[in-house]
């Protein structure tokens, strides 16, 4: 659970995020996983949150969209490549595409 602002509908000043399943490989495609997020789910919704997120590999997207998960549009600005890029011009360099491939 993570501190967010409420909004309309939602009557938890929390987020419920979903944070790095990980089924160990001789554990794999006996269900465990999908055991595991049915319960975190159903918790969830239990305790009356109006949603969970999770961040998907490419690996895992086809398991949560079976689920119901759906893509959003969540963008994310990392702030690492932010500072590179302030402490080269900083220094009077030229700031080159490199940069942007954090």
């Amino acid at each position: 659970m993570a501190d967010w602002p409420g909004y309309p509908g939602e009557d938890h000043a929390k987020r419920a995020w979903i944070l790095n399943l990980y089924t160990e490989p001789e554990a794999r495609r006996c269900g465990v996983a999908r055991k595991l997020m049915q319960a975190m789910i159903d918790w969830c919704r239990s305790e009356g949150y109006g949603a969970v997120s999770l961040h998907a590999s490419a690996a895992g997207r086809p398991r949560y969209e079976s689920m119901g998960f759906q893509q959003t549009n969540e963008m994310t600005l990392k702030f690492e490549c932010i500072r590179s890029l302030w402490d080269s011009h900083k220094k009077g360099r030229a700031i080159g595409s490199a940069f942007f491939m954090c």
